[in-house]
């Protein structure tokens, strides 16, 4: 019998022990009245707000998909200022443009980021471009996808993009028959577009 009462002596220290080590992992902040780790692991989950905030919260769009945007179909006003501007090396995209707008961001691979911008030349040309950077946001590269012009409407340009490839296919209205050109773009590891 004490050797019974032994052991379950020895086990209620052991739980007792447990528990007590539990607590002390578990502080509670005096401040706060929160979990301390808890805390900690809120504030690691936490993401951090940087000046490319606007472009992280630009919706996804999942592929295979087709862009063909063009002036039916497009319209936004909410146009980059010029810090942003800056921040996504405009210059890189295009030498001269109005009213650039982030249109759609795509998960093409952990290796890079890629953002879709959609811009006029003037009142008669929209572009939409689609461009790689590097994760800390430093250009990789770009790639027209889409084109409308409504001059003489004699000119567009659409591409179907998927993880593997684009391609993209330019259109012309200027004979009697419309003429199509497709191109096929490969997207590297690294997140170079070459053309297959």
């Amino acid at each position: 019998m004490s050797i019974l009462k032994f052991k379950i002596s020895v086990g209620k220290m052991i739980v007792f022990s447990a528990i007590m080590i539990s607590c002390q992992d578990n502080k509670i902040d005096e401040k706060t009245g929160l979990d301390v780790k808890s805390e900690k692991n809120a504030i690691s989950e936490v993401p951090v707000n940087n000046e490319f905030t606007f472009l992280e919260t630009t919706p996804e769009r999942k592929f295979p998909l087709t862009d063909s945007t063009n002036f039916d179909n497009f319209f936004s006003d909410k146009f980059l200022n010029q810090r942003q501007l800056d921040l996504i090396q405009s210059k890189k995209i295009t030498d001269e443009s109005e009213n650039l707008v982030v249109n759609y961001r795509l998960n093409l691979s952990k290796n890079f980021k890629t953002f879709v911008f959609t811009y006029n030349k003037g009142e008669m040309e929209l572009f939409t471009t689609l461009v790689n950077y590097d994760n800390d946001y430093k250009f990789i590269s770009k790639l027209d996808i889409a084109y409308d012009e409504t001059a003489e409407s004699w000119f567009r340009t659409e591409s179907e993009i998927s993880n593997k490839e684009i391609i993209v296919n330019k259109i012309s209205y200027t004979e009697e028959a419309e003429q199509s050109t497709k191109t096929s773009y490969k997207i590297q590891k690294n997140g170079m577009i070459i053309k297959n």
